[in-house]
Order: structure tokens, then sequence, then C-alpha cells
């Protein structure tokens, strides 16, 4: 299977941010989709923190993002916040790091946040 980059992962990989400034886009992201009902692209998030610009924005953009995976597992009670954000963290320093991508779900699966049957639960989920 071929798995798209995130939009981090490609703004970190171009050079437009780092790891830390996409740990702190992606937990203002988190706790909005999860605490208030928002859904606001990370783009527009690293934009509104000063990291990045709207030209690189549009240098950057895939179409056909898909359901986070983490949004799918907390909303059905298999983690919580915190853990979905130190999941996501440990997956972005891997990437910076070694640049390869390593799914959520392993993540979570490794960390003893979730076991393989949840994980398998949330991927069908995000088929629909």
């Amino acid at each position: 299977m071929i798995l798209k980059k995130r939009f981090g992962a490609l703004a970190l990989s171009k050079g437009f941010v780092n790891v830390e400034q996409i740990i702190e886009a992606l937990t203002i992201q988190v706790m909005e989709n999860i605490e208030e009902k928002k859904n606001r692209p990370i783009g527009e998030i690293l934009i509104q923190l000063g990291y990045i610009n709207t030209q690189e924005i549009k240098d950057l953009l895939e179409p056909g993002f898909e359901k986070r995976f983490g949004e799918v597992a907390v909303s059905k009670g298999f983690i919580t916040l915190r853990h979905l954000i130190q999941a996501m963290t440990i997956q972005v320093k891997e990437e910076a790091k070694s640049g390869e991508h390593r799914l959520l779900g392993e993540i979570l699966i490794d960390n003893g946040f979730m076991n393989a049957s949840q994980v398998n639960e949330v991927l069908d989920d995000m088929k629909r």
C-alpha cells in the first residue's frame, strides 16, 4: 500500500517548518477537533502561528486527505487525547529523524494504548 504523506510531513520535508512547530500545530489541531468540534486544516494553524505562508501552503497541497485515524480512535473511546498527542509526537519525531512514516496505529499498539482489534475497527470506519 502506498501512503500519501500528510500535510505536516510534507511541510517538514520541504524545510518550511521544523518538528517542534509541527508538533505545536498538531496539538492545537487535535485539541480543537476533539474538544471544540472544529476541523481546521494544519496549514491554517501554521499560518496563524506564523510558521508558514500561503504560497508555501499552495506548493504543498495534495487532494484527498482522508479522515484522521486519531480522531476516529478518540471518538470511539479507544484512546485519550493525551495518548493521541503522545503518539503523534513520536510519529513526527521519527519521520524527521529517519524520513520514514510509521503509521499511527502501529505507534499506539507499540505503546500499549490500543490493540490490533481496535486499530482494525478504526481502519474499517475510515474506509466508510
